[in-house]
């Protein structure tokens, strides 16, 4: 999971800064907003991923079932360390940029509290004795915070500080910078990720720079007032500061340059961008479902004691989160590709034969394993009852008490009144898709389905459907307890196979 998110964090960061270079003689507003699509898309792709459907393509039907759902199998295994040991340093690091970051937000509100409304300025413009240039912070209620010595600037200087400072309360850049900061923190072990970020601080304050030139501001002398405020001293984490030494001469020379584009970005590219970092994030997501670089491969035979093949048998593999379940072809062969590495124990099921159970399997994250499975033939038992005659007894018995006793375990079980067949999409047939549902439900009382569920989903989602849709017409005769309807768990099993 890792690996997969390093590397696709590492793309988007890369096409970024390829679109960022596309659109160096456009305005720095735009570039910037190509900097906040990249990061909403590195922190949507680990929630897209969770809820994308798997659409790993198997060789031989396969579906997931749940690890309660499935019979219990006598397996253990120890934690892989090598899994283990990643996340916990990735947690580490992840922690740790966190609290720095919370650090800063409390900084923050701690400065909140000391603030005093600026005299003769709007509402939200307040004055502070603990801060040196001015800055901007807040999401429901932002507050513009310049220092004390602000009350002695000329009209010249406040005015261009209030502007640039409403700019990125506009602009919603304390928003941006969280969404920055949480991707730094998600992805702490990516150096692109972090250049990225300074990259987007240093469009966003070349943004603002470019709404206090669309203001009237003269150049020379806004450049002035960034040499003087960067001088003055530091912001703290978090916050959105007016000047700071990083990355001053370049947007001094942007802001003396007249031949730089200042405009806003339109609303077309914004609905452009928006789409491009949509459509990114599906791209990359299906990426993960369909390759699924990285992953085990198990495949094998299931053979009789005399090597001969078996069709038709049923074959689990199961780890400590589930079991994946799957049939041997008419060549006796099986196959389960796209797991994860990890410790697995495998089950073989069919008729005639003992149950297989063989643990102990343990699968590196790109391994591909032949494991050809063998059979023996199950046990026989008789039962031979021999029957004599009761010795006479020496005195006659007592008569009992006639006592009434309740007796249970009258069972009549269920049988289907009414069965709809499942349907096989014509589309599926001619794309040669096989498959194997699993479905779970309750026989009600009244002999209709209920809560009807897929118990896997390592199969094409049409077939599931398709399964769903006929089942939940059937109808059954109830199960009698001692004469009375009651409620049963059911298990249904689906087999889609094309005829050769």
């Amino acid at each position: 999971m890792l690996e997969a998110m390093a590397w696709k964090t590492a793309l988007v960061a890369l096409c970024a800064w390829l679109a960022a270079f596309l659109l160096r003689h456009r305005s720095a507003a735009e570039r910037h907003m190509v900097w906040v699509a990249a990061m909403a898309v590195m922190l949507l792709l680990p929630l897209m991923e969770r809820s994308a459907p798997a659409m790993v393509v198997l060789e031989a039907p396969a579906v997931a079932v749940p690890a309660e759902a499935a019979p219990a199998t006598p397996f253990t295994a120890e934690p892989r360390e090598g899994q283990e040991l990643p996340l916990r340093i990735w947690y580490t690091g992840a922690f740790l940029i966190a609290a720095y970051q919370a650090a800063g937000l409390l900084a923050l509100a701690w400065h909140r509290r000391h603030l005093r409304p600026f005299p003769g300025q709007p509402h939200g413009v307040y004055l502070s004795d603990r801060i040196r240039t001015p800055m901007t912070w807040g999401a429901l209620r932002p507050v513009i915070a310049l220092p004390a010595e602000a009350v002695s600037w000329n009209a010249d200087r406040l005015r261009i500080v209030l502007l640039h400072e409403q700019a990125h309360v506009a602009r919603h850049d304390f928003l941006t910078q969280l969404l920055a900061s949480a991707a730094c923190a998600a992805y702490w072990f990516n150096p692109l990720v972090w250049i990225g970020a300074r990259a987007m601080r240093r469009e966003r304050e070349k943004a603002c720079d470019d709404a206090v030139l669309r203001q009237g501001a003269r150049a020379s002398e806004y450049a002035q007032h960034l040499l003087d405020i960067a001088a003055a001293g530091h912001a703290p984490a978090m916050s959105v500061p007016m000047a700071q030494a990083t990355h001053l001469e370049a947007r001094i020379r942007a802001a003396l340059n007249p031949a730089i584009p200042r405009r806003r970005p339109s609303r077309a590219m914004c609905s452009a961008l928006t789409l491009a970092a949509f459509f990114a994030a599906m791209i990359l997501v299906t990426v993960k479902t369909q390759a699924q670089p990285g992953a085990a491969r198990l495949s094998g035979s299931v053979l009789d004691a005399s090597k001969a093949v078996i069709p038709d048998a049923e074959v689990l593999l199961i780890s400590k989160t589930g079991k994946e379940i799957t049939r041997s072809g008419p060549d006796g062969k099986y196959s389960f590709a796209g797991i994860p590495g990890g410790d697995y124990a495998v089950e073989v099921r069919a008729r005639g034969f003992a149950v297989l159970s063989q643990p102990g399997i343990r699968l590196a994250e790109t391994e591909a394993r032949l494991l050809d499975l063998t059979l023996n033939v199950g046990k026989i038992s008789e039962t031979l009852t021999i029957t004599g005659k009761r010795p006479p007894a020496a005195t006659p018995p007592a008569v009992a008490t006639p006592q009434r006793i309740r007796v249970g375990g009258n069972i009549q079980a269920t049988k289907v009144l009414k069965m709809q067949r499942p349907s096989y999409p014509q589309h599926l047939q001619q794309q040669g898709i096989e498959g194997t549902v699993l479905l779970e439900g309750i026989i009600g009382t009244e002999g209709n389905i209920l809560s009807l569920r897929s118990a896997n989903s390592l199969v094409h989602p049409e077939l599931t459907k398709a399964a769903m849709d006929a089942v939940s017409q059937w109808r059954y005769q109830p199960t009698l307890l001692n004469g009375q309807p009651v409620e049963v768990i059911t298990t249904i099993t689906i087999n889609y196979k094309l005829a050769e």
